[in-house]
């Protein structure tokens, strides 16, 4: 059975508990970087995307100029 956003009551629980990204669903997103850094599960999230950016040639990483403002992304 598929997972639906529109009836959770046709969710499948066994799928809940699986995948790489299985994180409690009481954690709360940080307040910001500092806090993100020092959680287990954000440091392991964070590197888990900045790898699959890598790895899928999303984005390239390059100097700032000092004269821009930095866009954020998510």
């Amino acid at each position: 059975m598929a997972l639906s956003s529109l009836d959770p009551s046709l969710a499948d629980p066994s799928l809940l508990d699986s995948g790489p990204f299985h994180y409690p669903i009481t954690m709360r997103d940080p307040k910001g970087f500092k806090s993100a850094t020092t959680h287990p599960g954000w440091t392991t999230a964070m590197d888990d995307e900045i790898r699959a950016l890598q790895q899928n040639q999303t984005c390239d990483l390059v100097p700032r100029p000092t004269h821009k403002n930095v866009v954020g992304s998510k």
